[in-house]
């Protein structure tokens, strides 16, 4: 599941958009996607709502890449078969 970022961690990721990975599921995990993970693109693409996220996810074909931020801020992406 996601949700919608709070003032104190925009603040701390130092960031305007994005979305927080609650609780991963399988493929996520298995890529290696931790809860807490700021999720701030996917394939590319600036992702602003939860929304929107998910119309990200139903649109990519077989592969995706999410980019964003681990709990400790580190910049990280994930390479994630579909």
């Amino acid at each position: 599941s996601f949700r919608m970022p709070n003032e104190e961690e925009l603040e701390k990721f130092e960031a305007n958009d994005g979305i927080i990975l609650q609780q991963a599921n399988h493929s996520f995990m298995e890529a290696g996607l931790e809860n807490g993970f700021f999720i701030q693109e996917i394939n590319g693409k600036k992702v602003e709502s939860i929304d929107q996220l998910y119309l990200l996810l139903l649109g990519a074909r077989k592969s995706l890449t999410i980019s964003g931020l681990t709990p400790e801020g580190k910049s990280k992406s994930y390479d994630i078969d579909w």
